[in-house]
């Protein structure tokens, strides 16, 4: 028994309690493996797969977590889709790039600190540093 594309946790947990009412009785260990094998990729499966669980309570207290997080989930999605009217007002407009220094290089701020000394100056503390090796060509 598998956990479908698109089904919920809650309708497979449903559907799984049905099933397990026909099955003649087994042990706990039994059920949360196959319960464990049956589920798609998601809280629950993760959950469990971290931690095993001892207990069909705990296996429910886990699963109840995970279905009302998915369900949270889900309103919350549902909740930020725009309807299909708003989507034809909303346009995205892109901020241009800001202007290129040097070619490659972009503004990342609006404001810099201005030098004291003269860039020629700067160049040449930091030829003169002990530490610095240029190439030579």
């Amino acid at each position: 028994m598998r956990q479908g594309k698109t089904e919920s946790l809650r309708a497979f947990l449903k559907r799984f309690n049905q099933v397990l009412l026909e099955v003649s009785t087994t042990t706990p260990e039994v059920i949360i493996n196959v319960l464990t094998n049956g589920l798609r990729d998601g809280d629950l499966f993760s959950s469990l797969a971290k931690k095993h669980v001892a207990t069909l309570n705990d296996l429910h207290r886990r699963a109840e977590k995970c279905i009302t997080l998915e369900e949270v989930r889900k309103a919350k999605k549902i909740e930020s889709k725009p309807l299909a009217s708003e989507k034809k007002k909303v346009r995205e407009v892109k901020s241009p790039d800001p202007e290129p220094i040097w070619g490659i290089f972009h503004r990342k701020f609006e404001k810099y600190t201005p030098l004291k000394l003269h860039p020629t100056e700067v160049l040449q503390v930091v030829v003169d540093h002990p530490e610095m090796k240029f190439p030579y060509s």
